[in-house]
This record gives structure tokens, sequence and C-alpha cells, in this order.
């Protein structure tokens, strides 16, 4: 599974998503939050609004994200969650991390 953060052309929106591979040897990204908004409405979706509230919310994220590549795999997904390459550009997948300090001196 690798997870990503992707600026859409379209709109100049970022956000995370789940980078697949199609059987054509090409490459997509699940939007996650749009997805997630739609199959899951129970599911708190601060969580995939940026990669840092999905690292911080692994426990929860991860299982989600698993159980999404599992519905790609078998084809269930609707197009409408899926960016081709045309479709967006790659960005740092943790724009402003925090910062952590383990000792001083």
């Amino acid at each position: 599974m690798k997870l990503v953060t992707v600026e859409i052309k379209q709109t100049k929106k970022n956000i995370v998503g789940l980078l697949v591979n199609f059987q054509n040897n090409e490459t997509g990204v699940i939007n996650l939050l749009s997805l997630v908004t739609k199959i899951m409405p129970e599911a708190d979706k601060k969580i995939f609004e940026n990669m840092l509230a999905l690292i911080e919310n692994s426990k929860i994220s991860l299982d989600i994200c698993n159980e999404i590549l599992r519905l790609h795999e078998a084809n269930k997904l609707e197009d409408e969650f899926i960016l081709c390459d045309d479709d967006f550009i790659y960005r740092s997948p943790v724009p402003q991390p925090p910062q952590v300090r383990d000792c001083l001196l």
C-alpha cells in the first residue's frame, strides 16, 4: 500500500490518496476523502483530510485503506473516485511536519 498527497490539477486542491496500479501498467490515485465520505458516512472524515491526520489516526485509517484496496482489486470501485496520471501532481506527503525535539543541550 502506498499513500500519497497529490494536487488535483482542475481544482488545485491537495488530497490524500491511495496509489494503485491498473491492468494496463498505468498508475492512478484513489481519492480517499471523497470515497470514504460516500461509502462510509459514519467514519470520521477529518482522518482523510491530510496525510498528517491519517498518520496520527493510523489504527483506524489503515484498516479503512486496506478495505478500499481490497475493493479496488475486486474492481468494485466507481471510476469517479479514481484519478488518472494526467489529473494530478504529486506533492510533499506532509507539507508542514510537526517539530520533534528529543532533547536540547
